[in-house]
């Protein structure tokens, strides 16, 4: 039995400083509506390969963002922070700050579990070092 060192809780601070990052292996089709559908290819893995010769395991998994979706995954640029990207939604969509804050949050926390995305945070006290966080697939 494997044990994973749990990864220490971002501040709030920290958090909301983070930058997000998109999955590099992922393709993005766009439909004719403009809103984005992701594409995750399956590995070309000895288990993924096993484990499709007894169920079935398509090639490929779609994942389709609706108008608002696409508006924060267009966002997640690699450059714009969790901040910035709460600011633009409420202006855009009309919310208030706090209410647009727990949309995004949720909805980037939603990306970065499915590995779709990945944030780039400052270390605590290393004066603007950089470190990711979250899962990266090639």
């Amino acid at each position: 039995m494997m044990f994973r060192r749990k990864q220490p809780q971002l501040t709030r601070e920290q958090s909301l400083n983070a930058i997000p990052i998109r999955n590099q292996s992922i393709e993005v089709r766009r439909e004719s509506s403009g809103t984005a559908v992701l594409v995750l290819k399956r590995s070309d893995s000895l288990r993924a390969r096993m484990m499709a010769k007894f169920f079935y395991v398509p090639a490929e998994k779609k994942i389709a963002l609706d108008e608002l979706g696409t508006y924060v995954w267009d966002l997640c640029d690699g450059q714009t922070t969790v901040k910035r990207i709460i600011s633009l939604f409420a202006i855009k969509h009309k919310l208030g700050k706090k209410e647009s804050e727990v949309s995004v949050v949720e909805y980037l926390k939603q990306l970065t579990k499915k590995g779709l995305l990945g944030l780039v945070v400052e270390k605590a006290g290393d004066g603007g070092v950089k470190k990711r966080r979250g899962k990266r697939h090639r």
